[in-house]
């Protein structure tokens, strides 16, 4: 935002906009390669997005679009106003502190100001930077190397004993979702009750299954009450299946408890430990020393995801 810094970014601010369609088609390509390949993108930009922003009078952050026929639009939220071409590049030109990169410009910006050999990244950021490479060849600003940093999920000794307890492994934990409390109950502390369940539900739908063909012949008109019946009876098997997990669950106070600490410390809101826990929490519990000890005994290879126990 300073004006000098600003303007030693200039020309990058003018490329952005005077060729803003043909980044676009670049972009674009980019993304089209890496959905092919079978990765999702991290960053999807709209039809006739230049990549900046114009900070106005007010001092609002406002999107700016190149319209198809020439010139640009300035896009609020409850309005769009356009903008001569040859206005705004006057403006970019003169007072480039008033123009600000979007997402996918900004390392770009960075990079051309601060050149930087290597960039520690995680996975989403990884996937970000595969998208960015296009632009950096763009603007013919060196890409630093992207280096993959550590994946970890780090397990206090109070845990591993409880997995250990529960007869739980690493992998099951950490490869579940939302469900594992449910389906660790029906396996264990219901797996009979659930096991005749799905047989009396699996016959009753074979039984409505053959009778279908018999009622076609006899009288056409009642195969849609059948559906209808068939519909009732799963979803009064699905209710009936929330009552016994329920039931299971308040039968088994203390082990829906130890299950869900493991989840909220392991895998807490149902992703990763390091997305959701700072280190800090573990340098308060062990010490400031936890990161050396942390960094000294972790491998150098960072393709994996660890698991470290303390």
């Amino acid at each position: 935002m300073d004006r000098d810094v600003a303007a030693l970014v200039q020309p990058i601010f003018d490329t952005a906009l005077t060729s803003a369609r043909e980044i676009l088609e670049a972009f674009e390509e980019r993304n089209h390669q890496i959905k092919g390949a079978g990765y999702p993108t991290q960053i999807q930009l709209r039809n006739h997005q230049t990549l900046l922003f114009h900070i106005d009078e007010q001092q609002q952050r406002v999107r700016i679009d190149a319209e198809p026929g020439g010139g640009y639009r300035l896009v609020y939220p409850d309005e769009k106003r356009g903008i001569g071409s040859t206005e705004l590049l006057h403006l970019c030109e003169t007072h480039p502190e008033q123009f600000s990169p979007n997402v996918a410009l900004r390392p770009i910006v960075q990079d051309s100001l601060l050149p930087t050999v290597a960039y520690v990244a995680g996975p989403s950021e990884t996937a970000y930077f595969a998208q960015l490479e296009t632009l950096y060849r763009f603007f013919e600003v060196p890409m630093p190397l992207i280096y993959p940093r550590h994946r970890m999920t780090i397990v206090e000794n109070k845990i591993r004993r409880l997995l250990e307890k529960l007869q739980l492994d690493y992998e099951t934990i950490l490869n579940s979702r939302g469900n594992f409390v449910e389906t660790y109950l029906r396996q264990h502390a219901g797996q009979e009750l659930y096991r005749m369940l799905e047989q009396v539900d699996q016959q009753i739908g074979e039984a409505l299954e053959n009778l279908e063909p018999l009622l076609t012949r006899y009288d056409p008109t009642l195969v849609q009450s059948l559906h209808k019946t068939r519909l009732s009876i799963e979803g009064s098997f699905r209710k009936l299946s929330g009552k016994i997990t329920r039931s299971l669950g308040n039968r088994n106070e203390t082990l829906v408890n130890q299950l869900e600490r493991l989840m909220l410390l392991l895998l807490p809101q149902h992703t990763y430990q390091e997305r959701m826990l700072n280190l800090i929490y573990f340098c308060i519990k062990y010490g400031c020393g936890f990161f050396e000890e942390l960094l000294a005994n972790l491998p150098e290879d960072t393709r994996r995801h660890y698991v470290v126990e303390l």
